[in-house]
């Protein structure tokens, strides 16, 4: 901690405390009355001067798990709205295009299209929310779709339990790999992605058979995913949480290890990430009767797309409540109408533009969606990198220490947070 201490009377000072990206952690200070000194010695200081009370509502906010405070959520809020609308928009636009798009089994069939995307998103909005951006989620639901359709015979439940599990075990060892090397999460799960996407295409095409038709249980699937992403957001609300579950979030430098509960926390992700990409898998295989083999790339762009255009943040962290299941049925909608309207549009296309306006919302949550702690004093959004001051301190410039120990060196232990 620094503090700046003003030679005036009635300065008011602030209190850093450096992160390495963050300029400061400043908490707002208030006047009031000093006590003046008996003696009467300090000549400086005069009855009714002012002293600063530092506002300790985030003493206990540590600057190393992220930056301290409340995230807005007014930007959220307003980008679901933006959503909403949006669904409207095409649904008004679909049932023009094909009457009837909207009611009876057509609706069914678009519920469970919904589903299938709204568990990617889920799972790549999961991944995203703890810094870990999992790019294989579309290979787990590909994996666990030939699971099942190689394995069930009439019964369906069991080779799903056993998919979704295979899935499981193999985010934990991505997830290893991830925390234990400390690698950019991107590119571990993009060659799991090639992996498996690889392994699928390699195997002999199959149909699915099933003694289960998941039309007549649409509104059940698609109200327990939709209760699902909400609930868990609403816990996301919570600012020891929120930061928590981020803590894999760089706040200095990114090749830097975080702390053990930051490890654990992203490789527990990575796991829930797949588990979940698994489950939309099988309900995929479960409605179309036979598997994608090559469709794990699609896949993965749909989930990312719905996740990044609900406004989950891609730095991690950050995001919405609504916003995760208002971009899977604008997804689902859009797919629907360009099939009617524009069928050289592809899927493929429409997950790319998901992306694409689903970075600039990023931009958006990142802007407004970020603790307010200080008045604005600078422009937080400038291009110009801060420099450090050449004013000369108390404590004399000393060298780094050379670590020692190779790979493992102490100074990269998992306790010792980036300085």
């Amino acid at each position: 901690m620094a503090f700046d201490d003003g030679t005036q009377t009635g300065v008011t000072r602030s209190l850093g405390v450096s992160t390495g990206e963050f300029q400061a952690v400043r908490p707002t200070f208030e006047a009031v009355p000093a006590l003046v000194a008996g003696s009467g010695s300090d000549t400086g200081q005069a009855a009714g001067s002012t002293a600063p009370i530092p506002n300790l509502h985030y003493v206990f906010d540590d600057p190393n798990d992220g930056e301290p405070g409340r995230d807005r959520v007014l930007v959220h809020g307003i980008w679901e709205l933006v959503l909403a609308l949006a669904i409207a928009g095409v649904g008004i636009a679909l049932t023009q295009a094909r009457p009837g798009a909207l009611a009876g089994d057509q609706l069914r069939d678009l519920l469970l299209s919904v589903t299938v995307i709204g568990l990617l998103a889920i799972a790549s909005a999961v991944s995203l929310r703890a810094s870990v951006p999992n790019l294989a989620v579309g290979g787990a639901a590909v994996l666990a779709g030939l699971w099942v359709a190689q394995h069930a015979d009439g019964e369906w439940l069991g080779a799903a339990a056993t998919a979704v599990g295979v899935c499981a075990v193999i985010g934990l060892v991505q997830g290893l790999v991830v925390a234990g090397l400390h690698v950019p999460a991107w590119a571990a799960s993009l060659a799991v992605l090639l992996g498996v996407g690889a392994w699928a295409v390699a195997q002999s095409a199959v149909v699915a058979d099933i003694d289960y038709t998941p039309r007549g249980d649409a509104y059940l699937w698609f109200a327990t995913v939709c209760a699902v992403s909400v609930v868990a957001s609403l816990f996301g609300l919570a600012p020891s949480l929120r930061r928590g579950f981020a803590r894999f979030r760089p706040v200095a430098d990114p090749a830097r290890r975080r702390s053990l509960v930051a490890a654990v926390i992203a490789v527990a992700a990575t796991v829930v990430s797949m588990a979940i990409a698994g489950v939309g898998g099988v309900l995929l295989v479960l409605v179309e009767g036979r598997p994608d083999a090559g469709g794990a790339v699609e896949l993965t762009a749909l989930g990312l797309g719905a996740a990044l255009l609900g406004g989950t943040s891609a730095f991690g962290r950050r995001g919405g409540i609504f916003g995760t299941v208002f971009a899977a049925c604008l997804l689902a909608l859009v797919v629907a109408w360009t099939a009617e309207v524009h069928p050289q549009v592809t899927t493929a296309w429409v997950a790319a533009g998901a992306i694409g306006v689903g970075l600039a919302v990023t931009r958006l949550v990142e802007r407004f969606g970020r603790p307010v702690l200080l008045p604005a004093t600078e422009e937080d959004e400038s291009w110009m990198p801060r420099v450090h001051s050449l004013a000369p301190t108390s404590k004399p410039w000393q060298p780094a220490p050379t670590p020692t120990g190779g790979l493992w060196s102490s100074d990269e232990g998992w306790g010792n947070p980036p300085q």
